[in-house]
C-alpha cells in the first residue's frame, strides 16, 4: 500500500514454501479475487510436502481456500470474455480447464487434445479471444481454438460426476492403497511415478480392487482411472515406507 517500502504476507501456510504465480481477477472490480498456483516441494523434508495446489482468494490473500486436486500448479489464465472460464496449467498434470469458475467448487477437467505434460502459460489472442496459445516448459509453442475445447469439456459432464464417486484411500499410504468404484466397471487403472513413467496398470473388473505398494519407492505418484479414452479420476498419492 505504500509502493513498496513495506511488505505484508498474505500467503495461506500451504503457500509458503513455493508460490508460482499470482493473477487477479479481471471481472472483480474491488481487485479481491486472486489466483495463486503452487508447487509441492521436490526436497523430500515433509516440511515441503503436500503443498501443491490451486488457491483462491475474495479477500485480497486474508483467506485462501484450494480449488480442484492438483500436484503441482504453473499459473492460470482467465477467457477475456468469459468470467467463468479459466485455464490451469500444472507440471505433470497437463492442461485443464473449467467453465464453472465463479462456483464454490468449480469442477475441473483435463483437455487431452493438449499432448504435453508441462504447460506454463495460456494467452488469448487480443484480435480474437477464442485462439487461445499454450507456451510450455519443452514442448514449444501451440495453438488451439476454445470453441472448439469448450464443446468437448462440456460433453464430460457426466463422466466428472460418476469420477466424484470414486475413493482411493488411504492418503499417505504405506503398504495398500484401496480403490472403489461406484457400478462403471470394467475401467483402466493406471499408476505414473512424477516423471510420467507408468509403473502399474490394471483392468478394473470389479467395484473395488487393491494396489500392493511394497515395491515403490517413498514418494509422490498419480492414479489415473480411465473409461475408453475419458479421463475418470486422476489423484496424487503419496507412499510412504
Amino acid at each position: 500500500n505504500d509502493d513498496g517500502q513495506t511488505w505484508e504476507d498474505r500467503s495461506s501456510s500451504e503457500m509458503i514454501y513455493w508460490t508460482k504465480d499470482v493473477v487477479l481477477d479481471a471481472y472483480d472490480e474491488t481487485n479481491s479475487t486472486w489466483y495463486a498456483g503452487v508447487f509441492d516441494g521436490y526436497s523430500s523434508h515433509p516440511a515441503t510436502q503436500d503443498l501443491g495446489g490451486l488457491f483462491r482468494t475474495k479477500d485480497k490473500g486474508a483467506t485462501w481456500k484450494e480449488l480442484g486436486n492438483f500436484y503441482r500448479v504453473e499459473s492460470v489464465s482467465i477467457h477475456p470474455e468469459n468470467c467463468n472460464v479459466m485455464y490451469v496449467t500444472t507440471e505433470s498434470e497437463g492442461l485443464w480447464y473449467t467453465n464453472n469458475l465463479n462456483a464454490d467448487n468449480p469442477t475441473f477437467q483435463m483437455l487431452e487434445s493438449y499432448p504435453f505434460q508441462q504447460p506454463l502459460r495460456v494467452f488469448f489472442n487480443p484480435n480474437n479471444p477464442d485462439d487461445v496459445w499454450v507456451a510450455s516448459y519443452g514442448n514449444g509453442l501451440r495453438k488451439g481454438n476454445h470453441a472448439e475445447t469448450a464443446e468437448c469439456v462440456l460433453s464430460s459432464v457426466d463422466a466428472a460426476e460418476n469420477a466424484s464417486n470414486i475413493r482411493v484411500y488411504p492418503n499417505p499410504a504405506s503398504d495398500l492403497v484401496h480403490i472403489d468404484l461406484p457400478a462403471i466397471a470394467p475401467l483402466q487403472l493406471s499408476l505414473y511415478d512424477v516423471l510420467g513413467k507408468l509403473v502399474y496398470t490394471e483392468t478394473m473388473q470389479t467395484a473395488a480392487t487393491t494396489i500392493s505398494l511394497p515395491s515403490l519407492a517413498q514418494g509422490i505418484y498419480i492414479v489415473e482411472i480411465r473409461d475408453g479414452t475419458s479421463l475418470l479420476k486422476r489423484e496424487k498419492i503419496q507412499v510412504i515406507n
